[in-house]
């Protein structure tokens, strides 16, 4: 079990604490306890993942489940900008349209660093908590497992809330991410995915027609465009055109995990870091940059970089679909682009699923009920539409996929995303996520800081076990 208070240290620690503990270690220099959070693996075809969900409604009428009147609930949330005020948007229709008279305090926490701490802050020194929280699934597994009191399904106060009767068709990927050994400690409202931004057109001119199949092919694609770059008649563009190196958590444990992939099918844990795949993906991504298919730009977004062709390809969220639609209207550039899940070693496909979900907190019977009402709410099919136009996430079931406005401009490049759900790997099924994340992106990030070695690399995979072992 991993301590609430030691969570806490390492999220206010701030970033590069690998770093830290790397140079004092290494001498480098610059040049009742609760049940286990394991899920399993959807492992269908696209068709059957479509079809598994389609055989129901996503949000049939519920049954006549008795909604406490006139409560007061509040509820926290990791988010920002545009998508905080949507989810403001939703608190006030669902605050003048339930018939309970239930009453949404929404407030949002900034990001997830800073909800996780504020959560972890409030129950270590007996400050109330807020009675929902919508929060990454691999915090509130973790927090579950750690005795935060997240309300359970053998919990709720009625039978039928958690199954058919108020969810539906939702497709198994993200449905069944928030279990724990068969129970159910959240609902996943809110889904995005880890890719590979791929410039098609661009590739078709360097004499590509297909998407890289396996890592070979992808240094392949990357290191011709950082050559198309160096040798064309444009000197601004001179160590750019590959992939645009990102240390993100998620986009080196991609490349890690694709490392591991074995006739398409996923070697399954990240951990512990220093493995012989884990070791040849860091090599794969360490040679890359070496040989300039990889580069770092001055510039901390990568969209007009895209869009100018400075890059074949970048990692991105789903989230990002909007933002670089607008970038390449910006630049009047026709290019087509799409988002591709990183390929494996030898063969097969992979991406990281990060999704939102929806718990109930320390809460009365009643409060959890009439929680439960709102969180049954977010479900409805318009409440899922407006969340995907205004971010690019996935659809939670086949019916609110069948409802998004083809006319929404996105949809080009959001739509395929379905078809790469059994190559969804969810990020709440990495051991220690919530630990490893952190050392993770030190990991890349030291990559490419200092003139690290090779073999220096299998020394950075065995301090971060340690650091590991040293929160846990």
């Amino acid at each position: 079990m991993v301590s609430l208070g030691k969570i806490n240290k390492m999220l206010r620690h701030g970033k590069k604490l690998l770093l830290i503990l790397f140079l004092l270690a290494a001498g480098c220099r610059p040049e009742g306890e609760r049940p286990d959070a394991e899920t399993v693996v959807p492992t269908q075809t696209a068709e059957a993942v479509i079809v598994a969900a389609a055989t129901d409604s996503a949000n049939p009428d519920p049954p006549a489940v008795e909604i406490p009147q006139d409560f007061t609930l509040t509820i926290w949330h990791p988010f920002s900008g545009e998508l905080a005020g949507l989810f403001s948007t939703f608190a006030d229709e669902f605050n003048e349209d339930n018939p309970a008279g239930t009453t949404i305090l929404i407030e949002g926490h900034g990001d997830e660093d800073v909800l996780a701490a504020d959560i972890i802050d409030a129950h270590l020194n007996g400050e109330p908590l807020p009675n929902l929280v919508i929060a990454p699934s691999y915090l509130l597994k973790t927090w579950y497992g750690s005795d935060l009191p997240i309300i359970s399904e053998g919990e709720f106060p009625t039978d039928g809330v958690a199954d058919d009767g108020w969810f539906s068709g939702i497709f198994p990927a993200f449905w069944n991410r928030d279990l724990i050994e068969g129970e159910r400690i959240a609902f996943p409202i809110y889904q995005t995915g880890n890719f590979l931004f791929y410039n098609q057109s661009f590739a078709r001119e360097l004499g590509f027609e297909n998407t890289p199949a396996n890592q070979a092919e992808f240094r392949e694609q990357a290191c011709r465009a950082a050559q198309n770059n160096l040798f064309d008649d444009t000197a601004d563009n001179n160590g750019t055109g590959g992939w645009i190196y990102d240390d993100d958590a998620e986009v080196l444990a991609a490349w890690m995990m694709g490392g591991q992939l074995k006739d398409g099918v996923s070697g399954g844990s990240l951990l512990p870091f220093a493995s012989d795949e884990n070791f040849d993906s860091l090599q794969f991504i360490l040679s890359l940059y070496r040989d300039d298919c990889a580069w770092t730009g001055k510039e901390p977004i990568p969209y007009e970089y895209f869009s100018r062709r400075y890059a074949l390809f970048y990692s991105g969220s789903s989230e990002e679909i909007l933002i670089q639609n607008n970038f390449f209207s910006g630049e009047a550039s026709s290019d087509d682009w799409i988002l591709i899940p990183y390929p494996g070693k030898e063969d097969g496909s992979i991406f990281l699923i990060n999704g939102y979900s929806a718990a109930v907190l320390d809460s009365t019977p009643e409060e959890t009920l009439a929680g439960l009402a709102f969180i049954r709410w977010m479900f409805d099919e318009d409440v899922q539409v407006r969340i995907i136009e205004n971010s690019g996430a996935f659809p939670v079931s086949n019916t609110v996929f069948q409802a998004v406005d083809p006319d929404w401009e996105g949809y080009p490049v959001w739509d395929p995303l379905i078809g790469y759900l059994p190559f969804g790997k969810n990020v709440s099924q990495i051991s220690n996520w919530i630990l490893a994340e952190n050392v993770l992106e030190d990991i890349g990030w030291q990559l490419v800081q200092f003139n690290v070695q090779p073999e220096a690399v299998e020394l950075l995979l065995q301090r971060g076990d340690e650091i590991i072992g040293e929160y846990e």
